[in-house]
């Protein structure tokens, strides 16, 4: 059966010497519409959520959603985003590490260098006060690290980087340290 009539298409096309032609065309599709289908599924709950109202963001999703526009290189836009899920966050949610090392890393971008210093101090003497290990900490290691060797304190900067690979740091930051510590092996020569 023909679910859905698409179309009839007519052309009269002339052929010079050898006269006209008459085309004819109809399109018809067979069994069920998909999109219409995806809406009748999608519908009830998007009229619910309306009803509803708009949901508050958690922290998570603002800090989500801040990884999202640094990845974007929205700056601004992740800033405004970090600062909503840092209104939501308990004093003692380790959340608030990872958010203090992404506000160091948007400073660090846009060269206010004691501004990230500030922050990833701040991340971590969080973590050392709420015993949050991992990548966020290693981070907040790297970064203070960057600060250290964009002011020229090379030996300071090392060991920042040395702890932040002790300890772990995430695959983009381990690169950023070895490319970092090549550039000052470099200076030093």
């Amino acid at each position: 059966w023909v679910h859905r009539l698409g179309g009839l298409d007519y052309a009269f096309v002339p052929f010079g010497e050898l006269g006209y032609a008459h085309r004819f065309s109809l399109t018809a599709r067979w069994g069920g519409d998909p999109e219409s289908a995806r809406r009748k599924e999608v519908l009830p709950e998007l009229r619910e959520d309306a009803r509803a109202g708009p949901k508050p963001k958690t922290a998570k999703q603002h800090f989500s959603d801040a990884e999202d526009y640094v990845g974007l290189q929205l700056l601004e836009e992740a800033l405004a985003s970090l600062r909503s899920a840092e209104s939501l966050l308990k004093a003692d949610d380790p959340l608030g590490v990872r958010i203090n090392e992404r506000l160091g890393y948007i400073a660090y971008l846009e060269d206010r260098v004691d501004a990230a210093k500030s922050f990833y101090t701040e991340a971590i003497k969080a973590a050392i006060e709420l015993g949050v290990r991992g990548a966020p900490v290693a981070d907040a290691y790297a970064g203070a690290g960057l600060c250290f060797a964009k002011e020229g304190a090379y030996e300071r900067a090392g060991e920042f980087f040395e702890k932040s690979l002790r300890i772990g740091p995430s695959g983009k930051i381990r690169a950023l340290i070895s490319a970092e510590q090549a550039e000052i092996r470099r200076r030093k020569m």
